[in-house]
């Protein structure tokens, strides 16, 4: 029950609310239905039974094993037991641990579970479209990579083929001057220009001119 002036919970049975004094009546007693809090099922905690505690709501302080009796502890100071550290967590924030809500406290509850999904589903929905767009860009990151990497191999093959042309032409160029050369000294010419070799040379073994440094194509 509650108090219609001041809004106070009233214990059952009292005549007078505790908190603005109002001297209470059937006409001055709001009646409130109490709801079993969906979320913890009335339990008013999360799990059954604290596994720490086993709802207690204490523990067993360490000086009951290591120190005698008779000596004050300064963490129970004396009790021998300290509040769990688990209790309070494992209390339904929902209903406060009293496993029981109003017909305005379910609402609000419904109400702040829906919004709460509804972030929950749009979070999911921006973070799907994320992981779409990163999937977009990578594949696109790799094709553009394939492509670079396929022009690359392209210019270098293209390289590759110009230096072979390049090399067999040398080689054929070469082949060409070397049997020219080998004809002109064998019609007794100089194997540079393709004039004559004089006499003098010739006696002496020479297969060119002394002046003739540069092969010359007549």
């Amino acid at each position: 029950m509650f108090c219609s002036k001041c809004g106070n919970e009233i214990p059952a049975g009292s005549s007078l609310c505790s908190k603005c004094g109002k001297v209470l009546s059937d006409s001055s007693v709001e009646k409130v239905e109490y709801i079993t809090c969906p979320e913890c099922r009335g339990r008013g905690q999360w799990q059954e039974v604290c596994p720490f505690c086993g709802g207690a709501g204490w523990i067993e302080c360490l000086c009951a094993q290591y120190y005698p009796e008779g000596i004050e502890c300064g963490t129970c100071g004396g009790t021998r037991r300290n509040p769990c550290p688990s209790y309070d967590l494992n209390t339904c924030n929902v209903c406060e641990g009293t496993g029981k809500l109003t017909e305005s406290e379910l609402a609000i509850y419904r109400e702040t579970k829906a919004k709460a999904e509804e972030e929950r589903i749009r979070k999911e929905e921006e973070k799907k479209r994320r992981e779409a767009e990163e999937a977009i860009k990578r594949e696109e990151e790799r094709k553009r990579k394939e492509r670079e990497k396929k022009l690359r191999e392209i210019e270098e093959q293209k390289r590759r083929d110009e230096e072979v042309k390049r090399l067999a032409a040398a080689d054929a160029e070469q082949r060409r001057r070397t049997a020219i050369q080998e004809n002109r000294h064998k019609t007794g010419k100089c194997i540079m220009c393709g004039k004559d070799i004089g006499l003098w040379d010739k006696i002496s073994g020479r297969t060119q001119h002394t002046s003739c440094q540069v092969y010359k194509d007549i």
